[in-house]
């Protein structure tokens, strides 16, 4: 029986690829949302908030 290893080789590395571009994804998504550029902590924000209600 003839078995095409090079098809589920192709099938693997897209896999894998797509669990790369997810994980590449959530990372840069973490970075953007905990930048320490203009950020305080959310005790502090809440504080402000509470203030300015």
């Amino acid at each position: 029986m003839y078995y095409d290893q090079s098809n589920t080789h192709k099938m693997i590395l897209r896999y894998i690829i797509k669990q790369i571009n997810k994980l590449a994804g959530k990372e840069q998504s973490r970075e953007f949302l905990m930048s320490s550029e203009k950020s305080i902590p959310i005790d502090a924000a809440i504080k402000r908030a509470k203030i300015k209600w």
